[in-house]
């Protein structure tokens, strides 16, 4: 996180936080984009196995 604001009322209770993250140059979206695709890429993988094995087992 790289900001982030608290506000109190009058009693001292906080009425609202918000954070955030600044990525001007998309280098953060890009990782986590690369990131989902390695995972389904992975687990696209893992069902073609997964199809192969049962076709064996029958065939």
């Amino acid at each position: 996180m790289t900001f982030m604001t608290i506000e109190y009322d009058s009693n001292g209770e906080i009425t609202m936080t918000s954070a955030c993250t600044i990525d001007p140059d998309g280098k953060i979206a890009r990782e986590n984009a690369k990131r989902k695709a390695d995972e389904a890429r992975a687990a696209h993988n893992k069902n073609e196995k997964d199809d192969l094995r049962k076709e064996r087992r029958r065939g």
